[in-house]
């Protein structure tokens, strides 16, 4: 059995609950993902690693651009409208903005010190220069046993090329958040994994979310033998 059962902390909590419910008029969306193409020079707003305000002052200067009112969307073709516009998050954005918030919360800094200390980035653009990888690298993490899970821990995926965030423990599951494409919920949302033995590993339990298609989310998407694993930030204590 879980020694503990925990939540983020309240401003950490309210940052995550922005980006699942960013408030935009009368709708409240969750935010869309988005992830620059480096390669043909494509980038969004922000470089798709915006604060929940900053995506929300995107979208605003792509209605006036345009001479569009909000009311004359639905929900559907704003979510549409965001995606054409390239106006969302990846996922080390999402995660990188929640861990800043939840260090500081804790007393901290911001962790673009701990990052970038060699950079001289100011930190409003640190998140610019992170990726799935750096965040879940041996270097800023160390692969922790499921029995001690936390909030703020980080789930490596793709062999490092995603990144989820554990928000909640509980008796007997996890909540996860992340911001993807290939997931039958697209955007910034939660996963929750169903914890049959505390004792094993995460490949072992059982993950609810599906991909697009409708297949496992963990056939698809964890794979221990690239590396994957639960992973603890270095300057993450316990609460």
């Amino acid at each position: 059995m879980i020694k503990r059962e925990s939540s983020l902390p309240p401003k950490t909590q309210s940052l995550l609950e922005s980006y699942l419910s960013l408030e935009i008029g009368k709708f409240k969306i969750n935010c869309p993902y988005w992830i620059n193409d480096i390669k043909r020079g494509i980038k969004g707003p922000f470089s798709g690693k915006g604060t929940p305000n900053q995506i929300k002052a995107s979208i605003r200067r792509r209605l006036t651009k345009y001479n569009l009112k909000l009311e004359s969307f639905n929900k559907d073709s704003l979510k549409k409208f965001l995606e054409a516009n390239r106006i969302g998050i990846d996922c080390s954005g999402f995660v990188y903005h929640l861990l800043n918030q939840l260090n500081k919360e804790k007393g901290g800094r911001e962790i673009s010190s701990i990052y970038l200390k060699d950079n001289k980035v100011p930190a409003w653009r640190a998140s610019w220069r992170v990726n799935a990888d750096m965040l879940t690298s041996n270097k800023f993490t160390k692969k922790i046993r499921l029995y001690f899970v936390q909030p703020g821990d980080l789930i490596r995926l793709l062999g490092g090329k995603h990144v989820a965030i554990v928000v909640k423990v509980e008796k007997n599951f996890i909540i996860y958040a992340h911001c993807s494409n290939y997931t039958k919920v697209k955007g910034c949302h939660l996963g929750k994994i169903i914890i049959k033995d505390w004792f094993k590993n995460l490949e072992d339990q059982v993950w609810l979310e599906e991909t697009e298609n409708g297949e496992s989310y963990k056939t698809n998407s964890y794979f221990p033998n690239l590396g994957d694993s639960l992973r603890r930030p270095m300057w993450l204590s316990d609460f």
